[in-house]
């Protein structure tokens, strides 16, 4: 056999074995843009927690997620059971219920430094699933009643609320809403919001004034 017919060959060779790689690389990548979109499909449908409020009472039932900053080992998700505890890694059961949310970190905080744990845990707690997720709605200016917030957010805006339950009455004080809110010490505050002038988007007046679980508000009426 010639060498110019061996070098045909050789060179037929080398390009079947080049596009066969070609083909494999070009499966595999698209393998890996299949699997790179599932994971952002993945991602995308991840649910959203929502912020909560530092003054919120944790009830039974309430389902939460605890975490210490820097330990993922340490993150876990429970729902508070009947005797008002939770597990927690490397602490068995702690009773959090009837605590406010800060309180709940100060207290987890303390018993990892306690047991010798952690020098300095910065403990924080999210709110997943509220078990009583509800305001309550009271006074002579509104629809009363025991209302439940959606169940997808911590929190509603009291226009919003306010739309949603029926709003006000023709005489309702609605310049001079009192609502009830406990904060992180667990002592209820009462502010005097005025939802009138929000609803009419008036210069002044505030842009947000977000409605929390277990919330109370008071409508009067106007004395004329």
């Amino acid at each position: 056999m010639s060498s110019s017919r061996l070098s045909l060959i050789a060179l037929a060779c080398l390009l079947i074995g080049a596009t066969a790689h070609a083909q494999d690389n070009s499966k595999t990548g698209k393998n890996t843009t299949a699997a790179s979109k599932n994971t952002a499909a993945k991602d995308s449908s991840a649910p959203l927690i929502m912020a909560t409020d530092p003054g919120y009472r944790l009830s039974l039932g309430d389902e939460i997620s605890i975490g210490v900053h820097g330990e993922d080992d340490m993150s876990t998700a429970e729902r508070i059971d009947k005797k008002g505890t939770v597990r927690i890694p490397y602490v068995n059961e702690i009773t959090l219920a009837d605590k406010t949310v800060r309180e709940a970190e100060n207290y987890i905080e303390q018993v990892l430094i306690e047991r010798k744990l952690f020098k300095k845990p910065l403990v924080s707690i999210t709110v997943r699933d509220y078990a009583t997720n509800e305001v309550t709605l009271t006074g002579r200016g509104v629809r009363q009643g025991v209302f439940p917030l959606p169940k997808e957010v911590a929190s509603i805006e009291i226009v919003e609320l306010m739309t949603r339950y029926g709003g006000f009455t023709a005489n309702a004080k609605s310049n001079d809403v009192k609502v009830y809110h406990k904060d992180e010490t667990g002592r209820e505050q009462v502010t005097s919001v005025d939802v009138e002038a929000m609803m009419e988007n008036r210069k002044n007046a505030l842009k947000s004034f977000p409605i929390y679980p277990g919330d109370r508000i008071y409508v009067d009426e106007r004395l004329f």
